[in-house]
């Protein structure tokens, strides 16, 4: 059974190539970052809320672009341009949304840029769009204890590049569904108890919505990352365990007694053909 009254942790760690931190927003639940509200949410004096904005490392850009045929060091973008967030908050049990998208006034700078738009081939249009590239990189989104390998993982190494005639503005939607899942182990012989380890299965439904969406239908999330989770009424319990000794022991005799019968069999067949091929060459 779910109880919205407990928490887990929320893990996330994004990068965006394209757009300075200063233009970038981190709210969660309509809670956001820059005003404080996020924070008193979840007052970090207790060590419930992690926020860190940076410019990415150079090693992080040559993970990202080394697929993309310009991963030279000549054609990565400028870390100062970039920006890469982690937010580590504990999250109810009940459904909820985390964003990191443009601010405001990055908004409405683009819609100003767009509306006085003259052709897509300005390069100091494009270049003035281009700081407005929410094209990103998503290292890992997690919610409680990670177990199992990538398979188990689909938030991790997602690298979501957008291309349009928009300079790469536009909104990624997540829509992730949590299964609580309850994995218990071997017997631990210092304890004598079998182990169990909750975690959370995830289907992941991607969508991208574009900018003249965005405005003409006044979707209330902006141009970025919005990640929509919900969590399923019901659990998954995976058990894992091995027989008692005495099943054990009536299949080991079981076995023994099998091969002893199958043996004498063949051995028989083997005698009764070697005495009837006797008495016929007498």
């Amino acid at each position: 059974r779910l109880h919205p009254e407990q928490r887990i942790p929320l893990d996330v760690r994004v990068t965006f190539p394209h757009v300075k931190c200063t233009r970038l927003e981190i709210s969660h639940d309509g809670a956001k970052f820059s005003t404080g509200e996020l924070a008193q949410h979840h007052p970090p004096a207790r060590g419930e809320l992690h926020v860190s904005r940076h410019p990415p490392h150079r090693a992080d850009l040559l993970k990202i672009f080394k697929n993309s045929g310009k991963g030279g060091d000549r054609h990565l973008p400028n870390p100062s341009d970039g920006c890469t967030v982690a937010v580590w908050l504990p999250i109810p049990i009940v459904s909820g949304s985390l964003d990191i998208a443009l601010t405001d006034i990055a908004w409405s700078e683009v819609t100003t840029l767009l509306s006085m738009r003259r052709s897509e081939t300005d390069p100091k249009f494009t270049a003035r769009l281009q700081q407005f590239n929410v094209t990103h990189y998503v290292h890992h989104i997690r919610f409680g204890n990670p177990l199992g390998g990538p398979t188990s993982r689909p938030l991790d190494d997602r690298y979501h590049f957008i291309a349009n005639s928009f300079g790469g503005i536009a909104l990624e939607q997540l829509q992730v569904k949590l299964v609580p899942t309850l994995f218990r182990g071997w017997l631990n012989w210092l304890t004598l108890a079998a182990t169990a380890i909750p975690t959370y299965q995830l289907s992941v439904v991607d969508h991208t919505v574009q900018p003249q969406t965005l405005v003409a239908h006044g979707v209330q999330h902006l141009p970025g990352l919005n990640v929509a989770y919900d969590f399923s009424p019901l659990a998954v319990h995976h058990s894992q365990g091995r027989d008692n000794i005495f099943i054990f022991t009536s299949s080991l005799i079981s076995i023994v007694g099998g091969v002893f019968v199958t043996v004498g069999l063949v051995t028989g067949c083997l005698v009764h053909s070697a005495q009837a091929v006797a008495k016929k060459v007498d």
